[in-house]
């Protein structure tokens, strides 16, 4: 059973599935709850494709933060630690900064083009 666990851990093909899963789970709360709401359309397509990108990239950077760990731990991990981890952290922090810069373009009526330019790239 736990040898089942650890296979569904690092399989890297399950991990796509399961963040698209999750992102448009987000997205559908997002819109569901700002349904009544008058945001113009722009705003929430702004902001729904925003919350999908970075769900998605944010999960999958998790996924690949959780495999290194779970390789590192049954000691069949191959190659550099510190750069498997550099590459999660790399992967996850712009991710979940433009998870939180969502809000922002819910709340705020300033024009948040550069910054979502930015932390999409």
């Amino acid at each position: 059973m736990i040898n089942q666990l650890f296979a569904l851990i690092v399989d890297e093909s399950k991990w796509l599935t399961a963040s698209m899963g999750f992102a448009l789970l987000a997205v559908t709360v997002l819109l569901y709850r700002h349904r009544l709401s008058k945001l113009s359309t722009r705003r929430r397509v702004l902001a729904a494709m925003n919350l999908f990108f970075g769900v998605t990239i944010g999960t999958m950077a998790f996924g690949h933060l959780l495999a290194v760990t779970t390789k590192l731990a049954l000691t069949t991990l191959e190659g550099s630690v510190p750069m498997f981890y550099l590459i999660g952290i790399a992967l996850a922090v712009p991710s979940w900064w433009l998870i939180y810069h969502t809000r922002e373009i819910l709340v705020s009526s300033n024009d948040h083009g550069r910054a979502t330019l930015g932390l999409n790239a």
